[in-house]
């Protein structure tokens, strides 16, 4: 059993070593593509073939944190069933990271082969660290106020670390302050600077926090295999419901933080990585302070009250931004205010909608122990990565699809020509080029992105939203009297 320092322990030690895992997953989920696009001669049907082994590895990394979510839950050693495959994956995902951002003298057909191989790879060493990470939170603590609280302060620290990738990526890789006068130097130091970030923050977890293993001791080992995985998944009935609300709200939130919301800011401001910079810290700070507050909150309203103000405020935030895209005039100071203040209160909405579905995932726990007589932790941890990773890979797959219909790539391979130019020659004007080359995109391109990270992640956040109040079930309420009837058994 955990003791109360231990606990206490846990509630600093285990959310902090997401921090550098964060900026390090969002360097390479957000910007590998945004670096490829920006960096080498690619043609459409290059890039069409990029997002389709994007989509396409991800199918694989389903099964793989599926298969990984099963070995986990065998796994028995002295440090426990989780610290173990968290170490192994942060150095060999370290060592595929940076292979992704240092090959500068990869182009073309053999950029996408060396493309197909770097996805793979990823998904494979990542999975592990990922699902054993998240697999440990439900072995932090049963009780539900313990769990709300290590939750929202890993989701607070996880938003830290976008937070810092989002400011500190695009500032120091386009417009002025880019590291080197060029994009090709500045991802070979931001990738070193991601990987040093995840191991430090990682030995905070590995080394301070301790699961509680009492009831993984009485387990008895049965043969390994994607077939009990699976039923996992469909025998809970609230499990299936929540993945599908998460699967639509993820793909929801994750226009913007991708590729389409700095292509947008870059088509619209110019090529100017600062302007994309302030717009996303100013969200992640509100972000932060809502999911630093969430348990505070949780005490006084309920998850699905919380819900319908998130949803209102998520709504309010994406009517800012379309509106005064669509009336105020292009690259204006007042228009750049109002577009920052709609992302960062629809931001609010979308992490404060976050945290509830997750906290929503890892009550699964408990009631698939009360159906079937087993917890299945790393499983349905698994889950939340699945559909998270797949989801990234859809949005992805759109926001490709609006590049080609709205022309975007002809204006990033003009970019890309400039990047990799000025590697070669120093005295090259890039700033200039790139600006002449922005000013002669058309309004109906601007209006498309605009589209793309407004309309489309409305639509889907209100699908998740009705189908979590129609379906899940699993309130505090029922929750509660869940856990009182599994301690009388």
């Amino acid at each position: 059993m955990i003791d109360s320092k231990q606990e206490k322990r846990n509630l600093f030690m285990f959310p902090v070593g997401t921090t550098g895992r964060d900026i390090f997953y969002f360097l390479f989920t957000n910007f590998f593509l945004t670096f490829a696009m920006l960096t080498k001669s690619l043609t459409n049907q290059q890039l069409v073939i990029m997002t389709i082994i994007i989509m396409a590895t991800k199918v694989l990394d389903g099964i793989a944190n599926l298969a990984m979510g099963n070995i986990i839950e065998h796994t028995h050693t002295r440090w426990g069933k989780f610290k173990i495959w968290i170490v192994i994956g942060l150095f060999t995902s370290c060592a595929v990271l940076y292979g992704a951002f240092n090959n500068k003298n990869l182009d073309g057909w053999d950029f996408i082969w060396f493309f197909l191989f770097i996805q793979i790879a990823f998904t494979i060493t990542y999975t592990m660290n990922d699902v054993g990470y998240w697999g440990m939170i439900p072995a932090l603590s049963s009780n539900s106020k313990s769990r709300n609280r290590i939750t929202s302060r890993t989701t607070f620290y996880a938003a830290i670390g976008q937070t810092i990738a989002f400011f500190c990526i695009p500032f120091f890789t386009a417009g002025k302050f880019t590291i080197g006068g060029n994009a090709v130097t500045a991802y070979h130091y931001v990738s070193i600077a991601a990987c040093i970030a995840i191991i430090t923050t990682s030995l905070f977890t590995i080394f301070g926090a301790r699961e509680n293993r009492h009831k993984n001791r009485k387990r008895k080992i049965t043969s390994l295999g994607l077939h009990k995985t699976i039923n996992t998944v469909l025998q809970n009935d609230q499990l299936k419901w929540i993945c599908l609300v998460f699967c639509f709200q993820q793909i929801s939130s994750a226009f913007i933080g991708s590729g389409a919301g700095s292509f947008y800011i870059y088509l619209e401001y110019g090529y100017h990585g600062i302007l994309y910079s302030i717009f996303t810290i100013a969200g992640m700070g509100a972000s932060m302070l809502i999911m630093f507050l969430y348990p505070t909150i949780s005490k006084k309203i309920k998850r699905k009250d919380l819900l319908n103000i998130l949803i209102i405020l998520a709504f309010i935030g994406y009517g800012i931004i379309f509106i005064t895209g669509l009336f105020l005039p292009k690259g204006g100071v007042l228009k750049y205010v109002f577009f920052t203040i709609g992302n960062t209160i629809s931001i609010v909405g979308q992490n404060g909608i976050y945290l509830i579905y997750l906290i929503s995932i890892i009550n699964t726990v408990e009631y698939n122990e009360y159906l079937h007589g087993h917890r299945e932790e790393a499983i349905i941890s698994a889950c939340r990565a699945i559909f998270a990773k797949c989801s990234h890979a859809i949005c992805i797959g759109l926001s490709t699809l609006s590049y080609l219909i709205f022309r975007i790539t002809s204006i990033s391979q003009g970019i890309s020509n400039a990047e990799r130019t000025a590697f070669l020659d120093k005295s090259y004007d890039k700033e200039s080029v790139i600006s002449n080359l922005l000013n002669t995109v058309k309004n109906g391109q601007r209006f498309g992105m605009l589209l793309t990270i407004t309309v489309l992640p409305i639509l889907l956040l209100l699908a998740s939203y009705f189908i979590y109040k129609k379906k899940y079930i699993l309130d505090e309420d029922y929750y509660e009297e869940l856990c009182e009837k599994l301690k009388s058994k």
